[in-house]
């Protein structure tokens, strides 16, 4: 049973695209210091994964991200994740925007320039 456990382990983990950036805010060229909230649709990935909805919030410190996500661009159906970026401002209020990212099924490390929509 535990050794079935690891096989699929390793299968989802090989199956999952990583997104790796340095964010900068979007008029000061500082380094981003906020959070990354992620939402992505129910899917069939083209592994036949079934994933279901799901919304992480990633903290991000001097601009470095990272995450990895279930391919959408391969999956059936096909969809796009909404990404909602948030920080605060030197007065206090918080800033935020938006934007979709399709993820492609590859191993090869992403920016988020490559999965952006």
């Amino acid at each position: 049973m535990v050794r079935f456990a690891i096989v699929c382990l390793l299968a989802v983990q090989a199956c999952a695209t990583t997104v790796t950036d340095t964010i900068y805010t979007p008029f000061t060229s500082e380094l981003f210091n906020g959070t990354v909230t992620i939402e992505c649709p129910r899917t069939l990935t083209a592994a036949r994964l079934t994933v279901a909805k799901g919304r992480k919030v990633i903290q991000v410190k001097d601009g470095q991200f990272t995450v990895s996500i279930q391919p959408y661009a391969t999956s059936n159906p096909p969809g796009t994740c909404i990404v909602e970026y948030a920080a605060k401002t030197s007065t206090g209020s918080v800033v935020t925007w938006s934007e979709k990212w399709l993820i492609p099924d590859t191993t090869v490390i992403q920016k988020i320039k490559d999965v952006r929509k």
